[in-house]
C-alpha cells in the first residue's frame, strides 16, 4: 500500500482553513479510509508573525485524541529568501516535524525572481529548496508542479510546459542528494501529478537514485481534503502513484525538524 499518510494537512488556524478544520476531523477522516500517519502543519508565512504558539494549541489539542493514528504536529513554513526562513530554526526544532515551503511566490513576504518567466521561477525555486534543506526541513511541499502565481510577465498564463522544462536536473540531482544526506522528503501532491507525468516519473527515478525519500501530502484545508476523497479516489491514487513507479520504500516513514546546517 502505498497510500497510508498524508503530511500536509491543515486546520481552521490557516489562512483559507474551514471552520469544520479541526484536529479532531482531521483525524476522524484520516482513521475512516484507514490512514496510519498524518501530519498538520498550519501556515507561518512571516518572521515575527507570533504565530508559533497556534502550533502548541494543535499539538495539546492532539495529546486529548485517543486515536491509533500517529499524529505529527509542526508548521508550513515559507522561505521569505533563500536565507530566511520564516521561523528560526531552534524554534523550528522543538515541533514533531517541519514543512518548509520554498515557493510560496503568491506571498509579498516571499523574494520573486529577477525575471517573472518560467524560467526565472524555476531558477529561484532551486536556489530557495536549497535553503529549506539546509535550514532543516522535514518536508519540501508542494515541488516543480507549483510556484503560488498563475501569471508570468505581461499578465500572460504560466506555461507549464516550458517551467517543467526549465528546471535544471543536474541541479536537481545535487538537490536530491543533499536532501538524502539530510533526511528531507519531497512531497508528492496527488492532485498536481497530472501536470507532465512524464516529468515527475523522472523526478522519482531521480530521487530514488539519490536515496532521497518523498512524503505524500494533499495540502488539505477543508473537511474531504484530509483523506484525498475517500476511499475510491485513493484508490485510483494508488493506480497513478504505481504506474508513475512508486514503490513502497520510495515513501518517507521518519519525519522530525532536521539539523540547520546553514
Amino acid at each position: 500500500m502505498l497510500v497510508w499518510q498524508n503530511m500536509h494537512t491543515h486546520t481552521h488556524r490557516s489562512n483559507f482553513g474551514g471552520r469544520d478544520s479541526t484536529i479532531a476531523n482531521t483525524v476522524a477522516e484520516a482513521e475512516s479510509v484507514g490512514l496510519t500517519l498524518i501530519g498538520v502543519c498550519d501556515h507561518i508565512d512571516e518572521p515575527e508573525s507570533g504565530r508559533e504558539p497556534l502550533i502548541l494549541e494543535n499539538m495539546k489539542e492532539r495529546d486529548e485524541l485517543d486515536t491509533p493514528v500517529r499524529v505529527l504536529i509542526g508548521s508550513e513554513v515559507s522561505m521569505n529568501a533563500p536565507d530566511q526562513p520564516a521561523v528560526k530554526p531552534e524554534i523550528m526544532a522543538t515541533w514533531d516535524y517541519v514543512v518548509i515551503s520554498a515557493n510560496h511566490f503568491h506571498l509579498p513576504c516571499v523574494s520573486q525572481p529577477d525575471e517573472r518567466t518560467e524560467e526565472g521561477y524555476a531558477d529561484h525555486f532551486l536556489t530557495m529548496a536549497e535553503g529549506a534543506v539546509r535550514y532543516g526541513a522535514s518536508i519540501i511541499p508542494h515541488p516543480f508542479s507549483y510556484i503560488g502565481v498563475r501569471t508570468m510577465e505581461n499578465g500572460r498564463e504560466i506555461d507549464w510546459p516550458r517551467l517543467m522544462a526549465a528546471y535544471d536536473m543536474n541541479r536537481v540531482r545535487r538537490l536530491f542528494a543533499e536532501a538524502a544526506a539530510k533526511g528531507t522528503a519531497f512531497e508528492i501532491n496527488p492532485g498536481r501529478l497530472g501536470i507532465m507525468p512524464e516529468f515527475f516519473r523522472k523526478i522519482i527515478r531521480m530521487g530514488r537514485d539519490e536515496g532521497m525519500k518523498f512524503s505524500l501530502g494533499s495540502d488539505g484545508h477543508h473537511p474531504g481534503q484530509m483523506h484525498y476523497g475517500g476511499t475510491e479516489k485513493i484508490a485510483a491514487i494508488e493506480s497513478q502513484l504505481q504506474n508513475l513507479g512508486v514503490l513502497e520504500t520510495d515513501i518517507c516513514s521518519s519525519y522530525a525538524p532536521r539539523a540547520c546546517t546553514a
